[in-house]
């Protein structure tokens, strides 16, 4: 038996299982960040208000990797805009900052 087919192979194994390793690491992170969206939007409820939509900007895109910035926009009887925004630790999944804004 050559070597080259079987060191190819072992080649080909081995970025399959990190390709899959890499895949579960960030849908387990994708998941843990979802996890912190949806606790604090119960935990910081607003009322009178109609949800319209949320947004995020993924810990990888900041400065700070550990830093999760998100937010969600909500519209008054009035059409008014409000918007929360939330700056969470991805690490451990605490609120570090929260505020309230009416462009």
């Amino acid at each position: 038996m050559k070597k080259q087919p079987l060191l190819y192979g072992l080649t080909l194994t081995g970025l399959a299982i990190g390709s899959y390793i890499e895949y579960r690491i960030a849908q387990n992170r994708s998941a843990f960040l979802e996890k912190i969206v949806q606790r604090a939007k119960t935990a910081y409820p607003l009322q009178g208000v109609t949800y319209i939509g949320s947004w995020r900007i993924l810990p990888e895109t900041s400065a700070d990797p550990s830093r999760f910035h998100f937010g969600f926009n909500y519209q008054d009887n009035n059409g008014n805009l409000e918007v929360q925004a939330f700056w969470a630790d991805s690490q451990t999944g605490k609120i570090i900052r929260y505020e309230t804004t009416r462009p």
